[in-house]
């Protein structure tokens, strides 16, 4: 028999988050809307479609946490007094609720524009302008 698949319940800490990032993003130059998509997993945050994500939360384990694609390298200048750990996918942010990510507003920016920029690039051989 088939595994039962946990429900997906969005929490006022994710919507919270949500806003908070989405407040972030809205001072960048690059206007793209920012998206959520909740899992049984966790909580996707990203540019224009849920495929471009930039920040994924992980407010439902015993610590919460979030994930970007920025390097380790680079993010940790950029969250003072966070913990902060390397992450297959780039790197993991403790928090202790939502409130904090105002305070990650530098790698939030990055992480949206980032990713933002990846989806202009496109993929190979999408732009028909594109010089060979």
């Amino acid at each position: 028999k088939a595994a039962q698949t946990a429900p997906i319940v969005t929490t006022a800490d994710e919507l919270e988050a949500y806003e908070i990032v989405r407040t972030i993003c809205a001072r960048s130059t690059l206007q793209v809307p920012v998206v959520y998509r909740d899992t049984s997993n966790w909580f996707t945050i990203s540019a224009g479609t849920p495929r471009k994500w930039f920040m994924r939360l992980y407010f439902n384990q015993k610590r919460k946490s979030v994930i970007t694609k920025i390097p380790l390298a680079r993010a940790t200048p950029l969250v003072p007094g966070f913990e902060i750990d390397n992450h297959p996918e780039g790197s993991r942010v403790y928090v202790n609720d939502p409130k904090d990510l105002a305070r990650l507003l530098p790698l939030v920016l990055l992480a949206y524009e980032e990713e933002v920029k990846r989806k202009d690039n496109g993929g190979e051989d999408t732009d028909p302008t594109a010089s060979t």
